[in-house]
């Protein structure tokens, strides 16, 4: 071969492969089809964002060419409905956007909402899920298939609330995501969670391969509210800020990691966390939430700045934050004075809930010999002695489902925890059921926002 043949056949190799590969920072890895769980694990209409954030995802997946029938939707659907709605039948994501839950496909709600059929839609188990209330559908998603979750409620270190039954415990959830992977259920797995301390659910997979997640905060962090006006919060900011992020861009030319980048920088008030090794994070935003380009629509991040309702706030002061509101109406009269003495009753009860809080663990103090002598206890002990107290708390002393302020005092067990014997855990299991059960102090203190 002549020279020039070489060098001509060379340039058709290096041009071919030049071709052929990828853009700089994206995987190409494209899975057979995407399937899709969405998850609002709170009920009532103070925690009206929930819902909102999950319609408005509903729609952008379907927008982004992810098939409905690809989709499962999790939600109490008691917000669209509620008579204090200003738009009675509607769900938005900011007070002059457009309605998401039209259109929208609902599988579980009610009491059907809980861990139970989560397991059994991610896992593809029919049987579990036709137990309950719904649709019956479940995720058909193979091993050649991408999975897209999106969960967003009220959480705590190591927690996230369901509006029935039991809470999620971070043992439950990575506990699933393995399951469903044993199973073939996914190729690679994409988890996105709205909740305070967030951060903790996903802690042990930042070098995964195969599974990323986005945070709207750390494991200590509160997660925030945004676009308030009046008396509502029509979201949540690291869910609306993902979702604009991935409205505005091409997510075939978009990693997951360009995105953590670019919520990252909007949300300031906590801080936004990624999981999963570069082999999924370098990953193409569109193989988990759609392909196609998205079509001319209104901005929802214009709309949002201009609105004059812009300031944030902590979710756990959304309740008093709609009640201060109310309160402060223009209208005034009876409906303003009724707002006033329910955010009195509100803060009596949240001062109620602290005082019992503080009285229960002077009941699970330490003795002397109950304490590790030399070091702290392993800390996937600690974390397991944590989920224990909390679901004891959970279903003897304040049910979280209704209890959404007492989220915030969770973490208080982990000094406990980081110090007990396994003895000591059983004596403050059998404190606590003393403590809680019958006691008429927290039955009036129950329904604490």
């Amino acid at each position: 071969m002549s020279s020039m043949l070489l060098y001509s056949a060379l340039l058709a190799i290096a041009t071919f492969t030049c071709y052929a590969l990828p853009q700089p920072g994206l995987l190409n890895d494209p899975p057979t089809s995407i399937h899709a769980l969405l998850v609002a694990g709170s009920n009532g209409f103070n925690n009206y964002r929930h819902q909102a954030d999950l319609a408005h995802a509903y729609h952008l997946l379907i927008e982004k060419g992810v098939p409905a029938d690809n989709i499962v939707t999790m939600m109490y659907d008691d917000v669209a409905y509620d008579p204090r709605n200003p738009n009675p039948g509607e769900l938005r994501n900011i007070w002059n956007g457009p309605d998401y839950r039209k259109g929208m496909k609902v599988d579980y709600r009610t009491t059907s909402v809980n861990k139970y059929v989560f397991q059994a839609v991610l896992s593809g188990d029919s049987t579990v899920a036709s137990a309950f209330a719904g649709s019956g559908r479940v995720l058909k998603s193979t091993s050649s298939d991408n999975v897209f979750i999106f969960y967003t409620d009220h959480g705590a270190y190591n927690i996230l609330g369901m509006p029935s039954g039991p809470v999620i415990t971070r043992s439950d959830l990575v506990g699933y995501i393995e399951h469903a992977r044993a199973l073939g259920k996914f190729h690679k797995l994409s988890i996105y969670i709205e909740a305070c301390e967030s951060g903790s659910m996903l802690s042990g997979l930042e070098n995964d391969n195969f599974v990323n997640g986005l945070t709207a905060s750390s494991s200590t962090e509160d997660s925030y509210a945004c676009n308030c006006a009046k008396s509502i919060c029509y979201a949540d900011l690291f869910s609306y800020k993902w979702m604009t992020s991935s409205e505005q861009h091409n997510l075939m030319q978009f990693s997951i990691n360009q995105q953590y980048s670019d919520v990252k920088k909007e949300v300031r008030s906590s801080t936004v966390q990624m999981f999963g090794s570069p082999a999924v994070t370098e990953e193409r935003v569109g193989y988990f939430q759609g392909t196609k380009p998205s079509k001319d629509v209104v901005s929802m991040a214009k709309l949002s700045n201009s609105s004059e309702h812009s300031a944030v706030v902590s979710i756990r002061d959304v309740p008093i934050h709609s009640l201060l509101m109310r309160a402060k109406d223009v209208r005034g009269g009876e409906h303003a004075t009724r707002a006033a003495k329910e955010l009195q009753q509100a803060l009596q009860k949240r001062e109620g809930f602290h005082i019992i809080f503080d009285n229960l663990l002077k009941r699970l103090h330490l003795s002397t010999e109950e304490l590790q002598e030399e070091h702290e206890v392993e800390k996937s002990l600690q974390d397991q002695c944590y989920e224990t107290l909390v679901l004891e708390f959970d279903e003897h002393c304040f049910p979280l489902r209704n209890n959404a302020f007492a989220f915030g005092s969770l973490r208080r067990f982990r000094p406990f925890c980081a110090k007990a014997s396994r003895n000591a855990i059983q004596r403050a299991i059998d404190a606590m059921r003393l403590y809680c059960i019958g006691n008429p102090v927290i039955a009036e203190v129950q329904g604490v926002e």
